[in-house]
């Protein structure tokens, strides 16, 4: 018969479950080494370098577990009101600015696709013409 991960506590409002492993799948292979490679993360080590450290010791894995047990460990390392809180350094500042006002040349009462009509009619989009214009006004 196979044992249980589980462990079951009487409690006066019924029974508590406390499970004995960490959450997720029971036969990871970095299961073991997940002190280390958050240990490791902390200490500013990329997970490739963790990876080879592992693959040395003998660990058949792949990047990608080692990636996933790095991400693991950074979940559970951080609250979920922690995440949510922003810290003073990292909160937006409010800056005064002056008033804006519109250019005198626009027209307040047109709406957006006809001051963009008004706009493109306004400039010149062949470039060829555009350099003659500036190579004339640059000779005068």
């Amino acid at each position: 018969m196979r044992e249980s991960t589980i462990s079951a506590t009487r409690s006066t409002s019924g029974m508590t479950l406390t499970p004995r492993r960490p959450p997720g799948r029971p036969n990871r292979k970095a299961l073991t080494y997940e002190g280390e490679i958050a240990r490791l993360r902390l200490a500013g080590y990329s997970c490739k370098a963790i990876w080879e450290l592992l693959v040395a010791d003998g660990l058949q894995l792949s990047l990608s577990s080692v990636k996933r047990e790095v991400a693991r460990s950074a979940k559970l390392r951080r609250p979920a009101s922690s995440q949510l809180a922003l810290t003073p350094a990292l909160a937006p500042r409010v800056v005064p600015c002056a008033a804006v006002s519109a250019p005198a040349s626009v027209d307040l009462s047109l709406t957006g696709p006809e001051l963009a009509k008004a706009w493109i009619e306004g400039q010149i989009s062949n470039p060829l013409i555009r350099a003659r214009i500036a190579h004339e006004s640059s000779r005068r």
